[in-house]
Protein backbone atom coordinates (compact mmCIF):
# COMPACT_ATOMS: atom_id res chain seq x y z
CA UNK A 1 0.00 0.00 0.00
CA UNK A 2 2.98 2.29 0.53
CA UNK A 3 3.85 2.12 -3.18
CA UNK A 4 0.33 3.10 -4.29
CA UNK A 5 0.11 6.00 -1.82
CA UNK A 6 3.54 7.30 -2.79
CA UNK A 7 2.72 7.71 -6.51
CA UNK A 8 0.23 10.57 -6.06
CA UNK A 9 2.59 12.27 -3.60
CA UNK A 10 5.52 11.94 -6.03
CA UNK A 11 3.41 13.35 -8.86
CA UNK A 12 2.20 16.16 -6.64
CA UNK A 13 5.79 16.93 -5.58
CA UNK A 14 6.93 16.95 -9.20
CA UNK A 15 4.12 19.34 -10.16
CA UNK A 16 4.93 21.66 -7.25
CA UNK A 17 8.63 21.61 -8.18
CA UNK A 18 7.79 22.40 -11.82
CA UNK A 19 5.53 25.26 -10.78
CA UNK A 20 8.20 26.66 -8.47
CA UNK A 21 10.77 26.45 -11.28
CA UNK A 22 8.45 28.39 -13.60
CA UNK A 23 7.85 31.01 -10.92
CA UNK A 24 11.57 31.41 -10.27
CA UNK A 25 12.34 31.64 -13.98
CA UNK A 26 9.69 34.29 -14.48
CA UNK A 27 10.89 36.50 -11.61
CA UNK A 28 13.81 38.13 -13.46
CA UNK A 29 11.55 38.82 -16.44
CA UNK A 30 8.91 40.39 -14.23
CA UNK A 31 11.50 42.45 -12.38
CA UNK A 32 13.02 43.74 -15.61
CA UNK A 33 9.53 44.55 -16.93
CA UNK A 34 8.82 46.71 -13.88
CA UNK A 35 12.20 48.47 -13.92
CA UNK A 36 13.72 48.41 -17.39
CA UNK A 37 17.28 49.67 -17.83
CA UNK A 38 18.04 53.26 -18.75
CA UNK A 39 17.63 54.15 -22.41
CA UNK A 40 20.78 53.55 -24.42
CA UNK A 41 21.68 57.04 -25.63
CA UNK A 42 23.46 55.67 -28.69
CA UNK A 43 20.36 53.74 -29.80
CA UNK A 44 17.76 56.21 -28.48
CA UNK A 45 19.45 59.63 -28.17
CA UNK A 46 16.30 61.80 -28.18
CA UNK A 47 13.81 61.70 -25.29
CA UNK A 48 10.20 61.45 -26.46
CA UNK A 49 8.90 63.81 -23.76
CA UNK A 50 10.20 67.11 -22.39
CA UNK A 51 9.06 69.26 -19.46
CA UNK A 52 7.30 72.46 -20.48
CA UNK A 53 6.88 75.26 -17.95
CA UNK A 54 6.66 78.21 -20.29
CA UNK A 55 3.36 77.65 -22.08
CA UNK A 56 0.95 78.48 -19.27
CA UNK A 57 1.93 81.22 -16.80
CA UNK A 58 -0.41 83.11 -14.45
CA UNK A 59 1.25 85.80 -12.31
CA UNK A 60 4.00 84.04 -10.33
CA UNK A 61 2.76 80.49 -11.07
CA UNK A 62 3.99 78.25 -13.86
CA UNK A 63 1.82 75.31 -14.87
CA UNK A 64 4.20 72.48 -15.69
CA UNK A 65 3.22 69.85 -18.21
CA UNK A 66 4.84 67.20 -20.33
CA UNK A 67 4.85 67.61 -24.09
CA UNK A 68 6.20 65.69 -27.03
CA UNK A 69 9.75 66.67 -27.93
CA UNK A 70 9.79 68.51 -31.28
CA UNK A 71 12.74 66.32 -32.33
CA UNK A 72 10.94 63.04 -31.58
CA UNK A 73 9.85 62.78 -35.20
CA UNK A 74 13.34 63.37 -36.63
CA UNK A 75 14.12 59.63 -36.73
CA UNK A 76 12.38 56.30 -36.20
CA UNK A 77 14.50 55.57 -33.12
CA UNK A 78 13.22 58.75 -31.42
CA UNK A 79 9.56 57.72 -31.67
CA UNK A 80 8.12 55.87 -28.70
CA UNK A 81 5.08 55.43 -26.51
CA UNK A 82 5.45 56.57 -22.88
CA UNK A 83 3.92 54.32 -20.23
CA UNK A 84 1.62 55.84 -17.59
CA UNK A 85 1.53 56.70 -14.77
CA UNK A 86 4.93 58.14 -13.91
CA UNK A 87 6.30 60.57 -11.30
CA UNK A 88 7.19 64.23 -11.82
CA UNK A 89 9.15 65.78 -8.95
CA UNK A 90 9.46 69.54 -8.30
CA UNK A 91 12.29 70.63 -6.01
CA UNK A 92 12.26 74.38 -5.18
CA UNK A 93 15.52 76.11 -4.30
CA UNK A 94 14.05 76.96 -0.88
CA UNK A 95 13.87 73.25 0.00
CA UNK A 96 11.27 70.51 0.17
CA UNK A 97 10.04 68.67 -2.89
CA UNK A 98 6.65 67.65 -4.24
CA UNK A 99 6.03 64.59 -6.37
CA UNK A 100 3.04 64.51 -8.70
CA UNK A 101 1.70 61.55 -10.67
CA UNK A 102 1.40 62.07 -14.41
CA UNK A 103 -1.56 60.00 -15.60
CA UNK A 104 -1.93 61.58 -19.04
CA UNK A 105 1.13 63.43 -20.28
CA UNK A 106 -0.83 65.35 -22.91
CA UNK A 107 -3.37 66.81 -20.43
CA UNK A 108 -2.01 66.89 -16.88
CA UNK A 109 -0.70 70.21 -15.55
CA UNK A 110 0.99 70.89 -12.22
CA UNK A 111 1.11 74.36 -10.64
CA UNK A 112 4.39 75.66 -9.22
CA UNK A 113 4.23 79.02 -7.45
CA UNK A 114 7.48 80.94 -7.10
CA UNK A 115 8.64 83.41 -4.47
CA UNK A 116 10.97 86.22 -5.46
CA UNK A 117 14.35 84.86 -6.58
CA UNK A 118 13.23 81.24 -6.22
CA UNK A 119 14.01 78.56 -8.80
CA UNK A 120 12.78 74.98 -9.16
CA UNK A 121 14.36 71.85 -10.59
CA UNK A 122 11.87 69.47 -12.18
CA UNK A 123 12.52 65.81 -12.96
CA UNK A 124 10.31 63.18 -14.59
CA UNK A 125 11.18 59.51 -14.97
CA UNK A 126 9.10 57.42 -17.35
CA UNK A 127 9.31 54.26 -19.46
CA UNK A 128 9.60 54.58 -23.22
CA UNK A 129 8.39 51.72 -25.41
CA UNK A 130 10.21 51.59 -28.77
CA UNK A 131 8.95 49.35 -31.56
CA UNK A 132 11.14 48.44 -34.52
CA UNK A 133 11.33 45.68 -37.09
CA UNK A 134 14.16 43.23 -37.59
CA UNK A 135 13.25 41.77 -40.93
CA UNK A 136 9.58 40.93 -40.49
CA UNK A 137 9.77 40.47 -36.72
CA UNK A 138 8.50 43.21 -34.43
CA UNK A 139 11.03 44.02 -31.72
CA UNK A 140 9.79 45.92 -28.65
CA UNK A 141 12.32 47.65 -26.40
CA UNK A 142 11.39 49.18 -23.05
CA UNK A 143 13.77 51.59 -21.37
CA UNK A 144 13.66 54.15 -18.58
CA UNK A 145 14.16 57.82 -19.44
CA UNK A 146 14.76 60.67 -17.02
CA UNK A 147 14.26 64.25 -18.23
CA UNK A 148 14.81 67.40 -16.22
CA UNK A 149 14.49 71.16 -16.49
CA UNK A 150 14.98 74.22 -14.31
CA UNK A 151 12.55 77.10 -14.04
CA UNK A 152 12.49 80.46 -12.31
CA UNK A 153 9.78 82.90 -11.34
CA UNK A 154 7.97 84.13 -14.45
CA UNK A 155 8.78 87.69 -15.50
CA UNK A 156 6.39 90.37 -14.36
CA UNK A 157 4.24 91.60 -17.20
CA UNK A 158 4.36 95.34 -17.40
CA UNK A 159 1.28 97.17 -18.54
CA UNK A 160 2.05 99.14 -21.59
CA UNK A 161 0.36 102.49 -21.82
CA UNK A 162 -1.42 103.09 -25.05
CA UNK A 163 -0.29 106.18 -26.80
CA UNK A 164 -3.12 107.97 -28.53
CA UNK A 165 -2.30 109.72 -31.71
CA UNK A 166 -3.92 113.09 -31.85
CA UNK A 167 -4.85 114.37 -35.22
CA UNK A 168 -4.34 118.02 -35.81
CA UNK A 169 -6.08 119.87 -38.57
CA UNK A 170 -4.32 122.49 -40.55
CA UNK A 171 -5.90 125.76 -41.68
CA UNK A 172 -7.55 124.05 -44.70
CA UNK A 173 -9.32 121.46 -42.50
CA UNK A 174 -7.03 118.64 -43.67
CA UNK A 175 -5.63 116.13 -41.20
CA UNK A 176 -2.01 116.81 -40.36
CA UNK A 177 -0.59 113.56 -39.14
Amino acid sequence: MGAVGEAPNALRSALVASAMTLVLLSLPAAASAANPPACDTSAYPVPFLVIDGKSVVVRNTRYLQMRQNTHSTDSASAQSDPEHPFPLTVTPSTGGSTTYTVNDWARDQFPVTFASGETADVTATYVEVHNSYSGQVLVTTRCTRTVSASFSKPPVKRHRHKHHRHRHRDSNGDDDV
